[in-house]
């Protein structure tokens, strides 16, 4: 990143200071918006199918925890994965 700053006529101005903080504001923007498309993503099947959901809830209720914890690990290995893809890291 290039430094920049502009001379006024009471001293310098750090034109950085604003660009990090522009930065921040954009970063905090960016997880906001992901975490509200998480919750759209978690919140449409109980939108949708709330009697299904009941039934499956009941379900997971009944299942080993070994079972739960295995399927977990694999949805945030795919979602880990997922983001990898997504960020152009491959």
């Amino acid at each position: 990143m290039q430094r920049y700053s502009a001379c006024y006529s009471l001293g310098t101005y750090n034109i950085d200071k604003h660009q990090d903080k522009i930065q921040d504001i954009f970063n905090m923007k960016f997880f906001l918006s992901v975490i509200g498309m998480v919750m759209i993503v978690e919140g449409l099947p109980y939108f949708a199918f709330p009697a299904r959901m009941k039934k499956m809830v009941q379900m997971m209720v009944n299942l080993d925890d070994v079972y739960l914890r295995k399927f977990g690990f694999f949805l945030m290995l795919a979602g880990l994965g997922i983001v990898y893809f997504a960020m152009g890291r491959f």
